[in-house]
């Protein structure tokens, strides 16, 4: 990522401060540029986090999960031989599935109408 706004001389150098971990434990630790660094942190997270949930999601869909869950809860014994996983991965993914939604993890809770509630991220 180049630095916005500075002179092609002086990239390299801004690039490498930005890189140094001394200068970036000096950013998150003074009071003048803690926010910024925290800020940068919360927004690069809400963008990994926006790609994983899209993921789950996916996943969810593909092996139509929901509508396997519609009649009522099973238990991740039950599901694996339909989504055709091991029972530990359908676990991992309804742990998944139960963290988009926001609340606690729970096996076999789709959502209303077998879809995951929206969740706010900031613009």
């Amino acid at each position: 990522m180049q630095a916005a706004g500075a002179p092609p001389e002086a990239r390299g150098w801004l690039e490498r401060l930005r890189d140094d971990p001394a200068f970036r434990r000096w950013a998150e630790s003074s009071r003048w540029t803690r926010w910024i660094a925290r800020r940068r942190a919360r927004e690069l997270f809400d963008l990994v986090a926006g790609f994983v949930y899209s993921q789950v999601l996916l996943a969810c869909v593909q092996l139509r999960l929901f509508e396997r869950l519609q009649d009522g809860p099973l238990d991740a014994d039950a599901l694996a031989p339909r989504l055709g996983l091991a029972p530990d991965a359908v676990r991992r993914l309804c742990d998944a599935a139960g963290r988009a939604r926001g609340g606690p993890p729970r096996l076999g809770r789709a959502g209303r109408a077998g879809r995951l509630p929206r969740r706010r991220f900031p613009a």
